[in-house]
């Protein structure tokens, strides 16, 4: 064989190395992308079953469980519902007078405040789950009557706001706060403030209770 031939079959073999490592490239490649799309797939199953885990997870709270209403045992959705004949309360206890801030209307009102004792019980009726809740719940009279719930005397669900009527109007100072460049400094202001009074009553009883409302305006 003379240098051409050689030639000739050098030329061959760097062909055929070449069209092997486009092959060996590929499949790594391919490899590669397969493992990535395994990978993938799996954070995706995990992420899943961590969401699926978390909307299974029991509520500590009765009311945040049937809003979220899923089983914790079965994982079924809209499942869950109060069992009437296992729930129970107490009597209403009086606590006495309380000043809650009213954010929403921007005021103070001062009211009866009762606490009762209650025992909730939830039932899924996909399964055999079952929880009992036991909560001690607070009460004021606007609440009781905003939402319905149970006179503290006769019951029954009809305490209603009766009656609204202003009984004092009054100039007082109030703290504010400034920031200048020297930084923070306080003073006092004059504000005028609204007493009001709210008589709550119960359309099935004599009950009858009333809040003293402080307005402060602007």
């Amino acid at each position: 064989m003379n240098w051409l031939d050689w030639l000739k079959i050098g030329g061959v073999v760097v062909v055929l190395l070449a069209i092997l490592g486009w092959y060996l490239e590929r499949k790594q490649k391919r490899q590669e992308e397969l493992e990535e799309a395994e990978r993938k797939r799996q954070e995706e199953l995990e992420e899943a079953e961590r969401k699926r885990q978390e909307e299974m997870k029991e509520e500590d709270n009765f009311v945040d469980a049937l809003l979220k209403n899923i089983c914790p045992q079965c994982g079924t959705k809209e499942s869950l519902k109060k069992l009437e004949d296992e729930s129970s309360s107490t009597p209403y206890a009086l606590e006495g007078m309380m000043t809650i801030k009213d954010r929403k209307q921007d005021c103070e009102r001062r009211m009866q405040v009762w606490t009762r004792f209650s025992e909730r019980a939830i039932g899924c009726t996909q399964c055999d789950y079952h929880k009992v809740y036991y909560d001690t719940l607070t009460y004021n009279v606007k609440k009781i009557a905003d939402y319905h719930f149970e006179c503290p005397q006769c019951g029954e669900e009809d305490v209603y706001l009766k009656d609204i009527k202003a009984t004092d109007r009054y100039q007082a100072n109030k703290e504010v706060i400034e920031t200048t460049a020297r930084g923070t400094k306080s003073r006092y202001i004059k504000v005028t403030k609204v007493v009001e009074e709210e008589t709550y009553a119960c359309k099935n009883c004599d009950f009858t209770s009333v809040a003293t409302v402080t307005t402060e305006l602007n």
